[in-house]
This record gives C-alpha cells, sequence and structure tokens, in this order.
C-alpha cells in the first residue's frame, strides 16, 4: 500500500458527504465513532489487521459526519446569508437594516466605510430577526463630504440600503 492515508482521507470524505445527505445528531454520530474504535482496538488486540483498518476507516467515516453536523449547527439559523440563499429575505430592493458599529468608521479615498453587526432586516413582509455582518460603504462627493453621519463603534443605526453579496473575502 503505497499510499495509506488516502483511504482514511476517502473515509472521512464518505463521512461528509452521509451528514450532509442524512444528517444526524452529533450524538449518534460519537456513537458511531467510539464503537468502531473500540471494535478496531479490540481487533488490533487479537491480530485481526484487516478488520481492524475497515473499523478504523468506519471511524474516520463517523468523524467526517460528526464534522459536518457540528459546522452547519455553529452557523445561527437567522444568519442573513442563509436567509438570502433561502430565499426568505429579498434583496433585489432596499431593506432597512438596523444592527450595532463593529469599528469607527474607515474614511477612504472614495468615501467613508462603516461595518455593521446586524440585529434586524426588514423587507415587505416586515422585519425580521438577523445576525451577520454588513458593510456600508457611503460614497462622497464635494456636496455631501462636508457632513458626513457622525457614528461611531457601538452606536445603533438604521439604515435603508441596496445589500449585494460580496464578490471575494470581505
Amino acid at each position: 500500500m503505497k499510499l495509506p492515508a488516502v483511504w482514511f482521507a476517502v473515509a472521512l470524505a464518505a463521512g461528509i458527504a452521509a451528514g450532509s445527505a442524512r444528517p444526524a445528531r452529533p450524538a449518534a454520530w460519537l456513537m458511531i465513532f467510539c464503537v468502531a474504535l473500540l471494535f478496531g482496538i479490540l481487533l488490533l488486540l487479537f491480530r485481526r489487521l484487516a478488520a481492524a483498518v475497515c473499523f478504523a476507516l468506519i471511524a474516520w467515516s463517523a468523524i467526517g459526519g460528526l464534522a459536518y453536523v457540528m459546522e452547519k449547527s455553529s452557523v445561527p439559523a437567522d444568519n442573513v446569508a442563509h436567509q438570502i440563499a433561502d430565499g426568505h429575505l429579498d434583496v433585489n430592493g432596499p431593506l432597512r437594516w438596523r444592527g450595532l458599529l463593529r469599528s469607527d468608521p474607515l474614511r477612504l479615498p472614495w468615501g467613508i466605510r462603516y461595518e455593521l453587526d446586524l440585529e434586524q432586516a426588514e423587507d415587505a413582509q416586515g422585519p425580521r430577526r438577523a445576525s451577520g455582518g454588513l458593510r456600508l460603504n457611503y460614497y462622497a462627493n464635494e456636496n455631501n463630504m462636508e457632513n458626513p453621519p457622525a457614528w461611531r463603534a457601538g452606536d445603533r443605526i438604521e439604515v435603508l440600503a441596496i445589500a449585494h453579496e460580496p464578490r471575494n473575502y470581505l
């Protein structure tokens, strides 16, 4: 066997695929892992190497399923990106966004950037709870740069803005 780690990587990927196809509770994946590990160790003690490797692969699959389920449960249900992806929040027009400023405004050559921790988003169906972040860009020209909004980190603000998904990271 020239590449033994490949089999464990395939088993991990199979567990991730199984977790996405049929999600189960984390306790079920953990139980499968523990049982497979126990049987694998017992089979090693009795010098049944092939069977022990099979149970090791099952344990790696269970770790993959557990990782998938744990990652999915770490994202809140009211995350704004998930609401947009599921079609619960229509971003084709302007929405009313409410939240707290994460940091002080950042002055840039073309204007000011604000980063908002969302608390609520309001569309035509009404307000709904939302978590996540929103970056607001206040584009400046000679007329409106003299008196930009005097918001500071920690201020609770409400803006009417059109949201776009970012093209790349951040």
